[in-house]
């Protein structure tokens, strides 16, 4: 059970990695706080959390760039928005 969680935690994430959650049905009687902390024990042992911390914090060179380009270009594109949002501020408010 517990491999198969941890398999499923190890997938490639569909959604934006702040989406993803990690479901544990907890049996009734059992405090979810025991549960989250057993199951972070065993992650941890395990070497789960390890592993992907190092791989976000290994990043090669190019994806690194690819990354920095990618973030330039969102803010290149919000400032875009931002100024097109003050032009027609600015404009309906000359029209008043």
């Amino acid at each position: 059970m517990m491999s198969t969680v941890l398999r499923t935690a190890r997938r490639p994430a569909i959604l934006a990695q702040q989406q993803r959650s990690l479901w544990v049905k907890v049996p009734e009687g059992q405090d979810a706080d025991r549960v989250v902390s057993r199951m972070q024990t065993i992650l941890a042992e395990d070497g789960t959390l390890k592993t992907l911390a190092l791989k976000r914090f290994h990043e090669k060179q190019w994806q690194k760039r690819k990354r920095k380009a990618e973030e330039q270009n969102i803010r290149r594109a919000n400032r875009r928005v931002g100024s097109m949002i003050d032009f027609i501020l600015r404009d309906t408010k000359l029209e008043d």
